[in-house]
């Protein structure tokens, strides 16, 4: 709660000298020997209200090490970190495919059920020119993104011969290398790169490894267990257990940091593996053009990036391996009328293939506790996963009604996963599975999305000070699971397809019989067979749109106002994940939903902008009703509408054991499963920035940003909602050399979804400082980050449901980074 009210303090205090410093500063336009930081002050003054940006000198000086960490300066941006890379993007409490994450406007995802390999894990920084930010539904150029949009946009081919080359190292054995190098003349151009980056894993505050987090023998709470335990300490542990049982949400709201199991957990490193590298990417790069005419322009590209051994104690497994792959072309042609004002044609093709397991683990060895005994595979769980995603768009900008564009898109999406576990099939009555049998079972069983939508986006002017943007756009997916996984769904949702009538057969390859359909060693392999057979499908329409008003009250201050419907389909993994597990409470199954609904956001945000050359000041908030919103549930939950265990619980307990039993009856089996459901929310919340260009070469900022999710069909609070944040900043720039230094803090969340147990977590704050120097084409920066050494973690630092682990991730402890750019 201190850490909180000195949080709001600390707001108020830096946002009640912004009117004052907007008094005392004079409007004329800063020197023109400026230094990068001050024309960014302006390039950021001029974009629309509904738009923010990052651009490559701010990323560079942040020793960031994914999209993910670059974007958190941004007010209303937080980050999901698993490990030491490869963190997730939030816009305003939206995650996942509640926003879009474009590279160069192209739709690219990731293989990972897990979200080990977010879209904007497979660009290299080395390639990108700046990110731009679009908060909320207001782009109808592309279908979904309901809470918004990322777009990185990569490095354009300049004119003339232009190479760079970037080195950098610092804590925990991190070393990054890239180059790049280009040359064009008016007619042809091309570029090429390459990169290499590697890492130990980090140390956080309290001086231990992210690879030391789990409970180990020396963990505090191994006294608590049997047979370490007093006899009068072992019959409270039981009670508390029992209490655990009865009513799982008061309690984890009441005993936060009670154990979850006896130490040591599964899920810990084997000792051997702790101080290995936690990540090796190389990723290399290719791009060109050549004008056929004066006003026709054809641009050619293609990626690959290979990572491997990439660690993400966020999760019960690590990625083996993660390769990607973008192509694409464009080709653009200019002023082909005199109304006509471009016409541009777009198509790529990117992929990825991702193995993740836990052979890193002590989950994969027969003796979890002492970490020993090899199994017959390296691994005890396994997933494949690939995914492709193909599309293309036309989109030609006419000069009518002053700027309109209207466009046609079309994308194919197949992700197809396969998890092997050693876990019997549900159905299988041979006798119990042994430790070296492993199934396989179809995850995300093959599912294609094929989507096509037309939209139009206007851009005209009331009059000389108000600014009217429009669009529209529909939609039409058909979305189909190639693999028929409907035996684990009709024990969960009958009614999906109950005219379907499904038969188990079983075979095992290359293994001994030891039983009547067993085998050992060897993979058993299920057939769940379906008459007749069919492929599950689902069928979308959706319609999104939205209206902004930008009035400039004079050439300094504009007020801006916008309204927008967004409608995004539910992911493959929330209406077909088909994972069989042990079925119970302490291992449920996780199942998709195949009747979760289109999720629909309405948003209204109202804000202003001031700009006079040498401040600028935004501040903006919305306010939104989400239809339809996803959340992690178990499946009976999505039977019993907004009754939960925290708000309900004995109410809860009977509806839930009368929805089991009914179950039951239908389907034969009596299991518990994680599954998805639809809720309605409500969010609001706002952003706060100042960047200031001060007198001496000083320039200074600040921001805030907040968010609030209501779950308002159970009366509960949304989960994974990032907290109030706040950073302040001082810089020294002359153009040759800066120094900048840094305070950044974030708020208690007390505000958490106590349906799932979702955890409180503290309020923190920093403290980073950086310099450096520019000598013509070579720039040399070094910085230290968390100078004091504080033990911190972030609200979105720990994996909720269906695949939590229970520990939190901790932020990086004081590291320090050197870094060198050569343009020549």
């Amino acid at each position: 709660m201190y850490i909180k009210q000195r949080a709001f303090r600390a707001a108020t205090f830096i946002l009640s000298f912004i009117p004052t410093l907007i008094i005392a500063q004079p409007a004329d336009e800063p020197p023109a020997n400026k230094p990068p930081i001050a024309d960014e002050i302006v390039v950021k003054g001029k974009k629309e209200g509904f738009t923010e940006s990052v651009e490559i000198r701010e990323i560079r000086e942040s020793n960031a090490r994914d999209a993910g960490e670059a974007l958190e300066k941004v007010e209303g941006v937080s980050k999901i970190r698993k490990g030491g890379i490869a963190n997730d993007i939030d816009i305003r409490g939206m995650k996942r495919d509640n926003i879009n994450i474009f590279i160069d406007g192209q739709r690219l995802h990731g293989a990972c059920p897990n979200r080990m390999d977010p879209a904007s894990f497979h660009v290299d920084f080395a390639e990108v020119e700046t990110i731009e930010i679009i908060k909320g539904p207001y782009n109808v150029k592309n279908p979904g993104g309901i809470g918004g949009e990322v777009d990185i946009k990569t490095k354009e081919i300049k004119k003339g011969l232009n190479n760079e080359i970037n080195l950098s190292g610092g804590s925990f054995d991190t070393k990054e290398g890239s180059f790049r190098s280009s040359y064009a003349t008016d007619a042809f151009g091309f570029l090429v790169g390459g990169s290499a980056k590697t890492a130990q894993p980090y140390i956080d505050g309290n001086g231990k490894r992210i690879t030391e987090q789990y409970p180990d023998f020396d963990d505090p709470s191994a006294a608590l267990f049997s047979p370490y335990a007093s006899s009068d300490v072992t019959a409270t542990m039981t009670q508390m257990n029992a209490m655990k049982t009865l009513a799982p949400a008061q309690f984890a709201a009441t005993f936060p940091d009670f154990p979850a199991s006896a130490p040591p957990s599964a899920n810990r490193y084997k000792y051997g593996e702790r101080k290995n590298n936690a990540y090796e990417m190389r990723t290399a790069w290719i791009k060109t053009f050549f004008k056929p005419t004066e006003k026709q322009k054809i641009e050619l590209s293609y990626t690959k990036q290979e990572t491997e051994n990439v660690f993400y104690p966020y999760l019960m497994m690590d990625a083996n391996y993660d390769n990607a792959a973008r192509t694409a072309a464009t080709y653009t042609i200019e002023d082909l009328t005199s109304k006509i004002e471009q016409v541009k044609f777009q198509a790529y093709d990117n992929q990825v293939k991702h193995l993740m397991t836990d052979e890193f683990r002590c989950s994969s060895t027969n003796s979890t506790n002492e970490c020993y005994l090899p199994m017959s595979q390296s691994f005890g769980m396994a997933t494949y996963a690939t995914t492709r995603t193909t599309g293309g768009k036309i989109e030609t900008t006419f000069k009518v009604l002053g700027k309109s564009t209207l466009g046609i898109d079309t994308y194919h999406r197949n992700w197809n996963t396969t998890t092997t576990t050693r876990v019997k099939h549900f159905k299988d009555t041979s006798m119990p599975m042994m430790q070296n049998n492993y199934r396989d079972q179809a995850s995300i069983p093959d599912v294609t999305t094929d989507n096509i939508g037309a939209y139009f986006e206007n851009e005209s002017k009331l009059s000389s000070k108000l600014k009217l943007n429009t669009g529209l756009r529909h939609d039409k997916a058909i979305t189909k699971a190639g693999k028929d996984r409907r035996i684990l769904y009709n024990a969960y949702f009958p009614g999906f397809d109950p005219l379907y009538q499904f038969q188990y057969a079983k075979a095992s390859a290359n293994g001994i019989t030891v039983a009547p359909g067993y085998m050992v060693p060897g993979i058993a392999i299920d057939a769940e067979i379906y008459l007749p057979s069919a492929e599950p499908t689902v069928v979308d329409e959706m319609t999104a749109g939205n209206a902004r008003l930008t009035y400039e009250v004079n050439d300094r201050f504009e007020v801006f106002a916008g309204f927008g419907h967004g409608a995004r389909l539910p992911d493959p993994q929330e209406r077909f994940f088909a994972l069989q597990r042990m079925g119970n409470a302490a291992m449920p199954d996780t199942v998709g939903n195949p009747h979760l609904k289109t999720t629909q956001n309405d948003q209204g945000d109202l804000g202003f902008k001031y700009f006079n050359g040498k401040i600028l000041w935004k501040m903006q908030g919305f306010y939104s009703k989400v239809y339809n919103y996803v959340v992690t549930r178990f499946a009976s939950d999505t039977y019993i509408g907004k009754i939960n265990p925290y708000n309900d619980p004995l109410v809860y307990s009977t509806y839930t054991s009368v929805v089991q039993q009914s179950l039951q009856q239908i389907s034969g089996v009596n299991r518990i499963a994680r599954s998805y459901k639809n809720v309605d929310a409500t969010m609001y919340g706002g952003e706060s920035s100042v960047r200031i260009t001060l007198p001496k070469d000083m320039f200074t900022g600040a921001g805030l940003s907040y968010v609030r999710g209501i779950n308002d069909t159970e009366r509960l609070e949304l989960q994974e909602m990032p907290p109030l944040r706040g950073n302040i900043w001082l810089r020294f720039d002359n153009g040759k050399y800066f120094t900048e230094a840094e305070g950044v803090f974030a708020a208690t969340q007390t505000r958490v979804d106590r349906a799932i147990g979702e955890k409180q977590t503290p309020g923190w704050g920093i403290a980073n400082i950086k310099a450096g120097a520019e000598f013509g084409g070579l720039k040399l920066v070094t910085g230290v980050r968390n100078i004091f050494d504080r033990y911190y973690y972030e609200h979105l630092s720990y994996s909720r449901e269906p695949f939590a682990t229970g520990i939190k991730v901790p932020e990086p402890g004081r590291s320090w980074f050197v870094s060198m750019q050569w343009a020549f």
